[in-house]
């Protein structure tokens, strides 16, 4: 998922998922792109941006999050997040990977 919105509108979503949003910490990239999906993504966290992410660990029924901000404009911060979820049926363990749409 990708959006752009407010510094606010950035702590309320942080804080919606649990977390403080002094937790990002600044030139951290989180999200990542399997390199089989790259090229239909087209999307690159290169190093001439100013990045800030966390990664939050999966609890009980939420999924873990891989969430980098690009904070290059203050005022419209634009967020990235991937969400993976687990599923466990008796010994074995299944990932559901984040599905990238084609850009």
């Amino acid at each position: 998922m990708q959006f752009t919105t407010t510094p606010a509108g950035l702590r309320d979503f942080l804080r919606r998922l649990g977390v403080n949003p002094a937790g990002l910490r600044v030139g951290r990239v989180t999200v990542t792109v399997p390199a089989r999906q790259a090229g239909r993504v087209r999307r690159s966290f290169s190093a001439d941006h100013r990045w800030a992410g966390m990664t939050l660990a999966a609890r009980g029924l939420y999924p873990a999050h891989e969430i980098t901000v690009n904070l290059d404009h203050s005022h419209r911060p634009t967020v990235f997040v991937v969400s993976l979820i687990r599923f466990v049926h008796g010994r074995r363990t299944a990932s559901l990977a984040p599905a990238y749409p084609a850009c």
